[in-house]
């Protein structure tokens, strides 16, 4: 979690290896506060977004460069401290994996 903005109920996360980021609505979550530098997992909904001019809610001008575009509408947070991301990567592959061995070609079977 680098950047919150609880008025506005946005949070952006930050991928620990790629550095990549994703604005996060964060209105749907009960007594959420928001520690920065906390690895923090979501669940929710990716949604389009259109608001353009986003760098006004944050205390960050470059802030429009990570609105790719999308959202998540998050409605379940959990933190993730002392996650090791190499290991939790490798499980997210397998499953992908996994996921798409026995669910993609099943589905197209029906």
């Amino acid at each position: 979690l680098i950047n919150v903005n609880l008025r506005e109920n946005l949070a952006i996360l930050e991928h620990p290896f790629s550095r990549s980021k994703l604005l996060v609505d964060t209105r749907y979550l009960d007594n959420w506060s928001g520690r920065l530098k906390s690895f923090q997992q979501f669940i929710g909904e990716i949604v389009k977004y259109n608001n353009t001019d986003i760098s006004d809610k944050f205390n960050n001008p470059s802030i429009k460069t990570y609105n790719n575009g999308i959202i998540l509408k998050a409605n379940i947070v959990r933190c993730v401290d002392g996650l090791d991301f190499h290991v939790y990567e490798k499980v997210i592959d397998i499953r992908r994996d996994f996921e798409q061995k026995y669910f993609v070609k099943s589905k197209i079977k029906m």
